[in-house]
């Protein structure tokens, strides 16, 4: 991701994602890890089989990487079940810094081990800020029992983002990866000298980052009704919301790129900053060479507004679900609540549109383009395959640039600009009430032992703002190579944790 201003295809959320997920089985039966197999490159060549591939293009990285790992292990999930159980389907952060992907590295809770903790992998951890030596003996130690491991920015070049390692060939110095591509085939990486990607996690980016799912536990595994009763006690958390750090890892830096005063929070409280640069962001500003769009503040809003759009629309499928474990005066409530969760997805895609939208290729004449922006609700639209045309519809008024992802227009009118802010507000007013929903359903999902007030059993530890306490407690256990997500219950051991 250093340096990265381009629009890649690895981005850790889609909407595809929504589309292409299949609703599959809701159960999640586990089998014993399969048995390792010989690779090419020898006998040490050992390899886990039966890891399918996935693609960036299919959503969250980091959870497609996972679900690829819970394969080898037999355990029936979908995409859309991962990023509720996750705590993703309720995440929302907002970043005011110039970045392509602002925090697109950092999450307030720690995806995977949320996810695996929930299916009974107690020891799920990101290991952290080893030396290559040691995590060389990690990866052997658990190929050789057939469990995958997760590594993020193995290399920067070819292999950016979260990909399986399945498999070691240390006499010709390789791990065998798999994801980022169609093919079944694992691909021989070299293994470098050292490297840092991030997390999917509250520690961001840390040095030599491997995820370790271990053994499963069939006591570790808890009910469909525990399981999605805590995934919306920590949805709660995450609505909720608060203040997140910025990152003081180099790999970090260069995603960061503004000077000065820079803001971030999740939750409830990034909505102040989204209704800020919604209501006052220039879309055009003065750069090296002269009027520019301001692609920073678009491609921020499009992105992190991509995320509310994905991630709530999963959010309101999978509680489809949840009626089945509801009584039957009470599921009225939780398909309310899933209902409004969708609705807040619909409207972000609106909102997104109003910031970026791409000209029709069948919009084909000067004339029919201004028609079109000129129709459109829109400030910001692509023209790109119609190049030929820049200085014809500069002729006609309309404010064209060449930018680094082809030529756009600027439309903006204080009419977009209401309509902009008031589907801010929407958006902000839809989570609100969700979130007074969640507090109401997660009672009904309670065991009948428990009492009627259900604490959140997975509260986030959050890597929050300002303080340089947070910041060094952050960077220590990083470097410690430790855990900082929070285990389900006080029976499971302290907080361990660390795309």
């Amino acid at each position: 991701m250093k340096g990265c201003r381009e629009r890649e295809s690895w981005v850790w959320w889609t909407i595809i994602a929504c589309a292409a997920s299949a609703l599959l089985a809701y159960g999640t039966g586990v089998a014993e890890a399969p048995a390792r197999t010989g690779g090419p490159g020898g006998g040490r060549a050992n390899q886990v089989p039966g890891i399918g591939p996935f693609s960036s293009e299919g959503g969250s990285m980091a959870l497609l990487a996972l679900g690829a790992c819970l394969g080898a292990y037999n355990h029936s999930t979908s995409f859309q079940r991962l990023v509720f159980v996750s705590g993703a389907a309720f995440t929302f952060v907002y970043d005011t810094t110039d970045a392509y992907e602002p925090l697109g590295d950092l999450f307030p809770v720690d995806l995977l081990q949320t996810a695996c903790l929930s299916f009974g992998f107690p020891d799920a951890r990101w290991v952290t800020g080893q030396s290559v030596d040691s995590v060389k003996t990690l990866v052997k130690s658990q190929i050789d029992k057939g469990h995958p491991l997760i590594v993020s920015f193995l290399d920067r070049k070819d292999h950016r983002g979260f990909y399986v390692i399945a498999g070691y060939d240390f006499d010709s110095n390789v791990f065998y990866l798999q994801g980022g591509s169609r093919d079944s085939a694992y691909v021989a990486v070299p293994i470098p000298k050292g490297w840092d990607g991030p997390t999917a996690s509250p520690a961001g980016w840390a040095e030599n980052p491997v995820f370790t799912l271990g053994e499963f536990s069939p006591q570790g595994q808890e009910s469909d009704n525990t399981i999605d009763r805590d995934a919306i006690a920590l949805g709660m958390s995450l609505l909720e919301g608060g203040t997140v750090s910025y990152g003081t890892h180099p790999g970090e830096a260069p995603l960061m790129k503004t000077p000065g005063l820079r803001e971030a929070a999740y939750g409830l409280p990034a909505y102040r900053l989204l209704s800020w640069d919604v209501a006052n962001g220039d879309l055009v500003v003065n750069g090296e060479q002269g009027e520019e769009v301001n692609l920073d503040l678009i491609w921020r809003i499009d992105n992190l507004l991509r995320q509310v759009q994905s991630f709530r629309d999963n959010a309101g499928r999978s509680l489809n679900f949840v009626t089945s474990l509801s009584s039957p005066d009470r599921i009225v409530d939780v398909e309310a609540l899933a209902s409004n969760l969708q609705k807040t997805s619909t409207e972000a895609s609106a909102l997104r549109q109003i910031f970026w939208d791409m000209i029709p290729r069948n919009v084909t004449t000067p004339d029919s383009i201004a028609a079109y922006v000129k129709a459109s609700r829109s400030m910001v639209l692509s023209f790109a395959g119609h190049d030929r045309f820049f200085q014809d519809l500069k002729d006609r008024g309309l404010m064209v640039f060449k930018t680094r992802s082809g030529p756009v227009i600027v439309a903006d009118s204080p009419e977009k600009r209401l309509g902009a802010k008031l589907l801010a507000r929407s958006l902000e007013a839809r989570d609100r009430s969700s979130l007074a929903g969640m507090k109401e359903v997660v009672t009904y999902l309670a065991p009948a032992q428990e009492t009627q007030e259900v604490r959140p059993s997975r509260r986030p530890h959050i890597r929050q703002g300002g303080g340089e306490a947070a910041k060094d407690s952050t960077e220590g256990a990083v470097r410690e190579g430790v855990d900082m997500g929070t285990r389900k219950g006080s029976d499971k051991g302290a907080e361990r944790q660390h795309d």
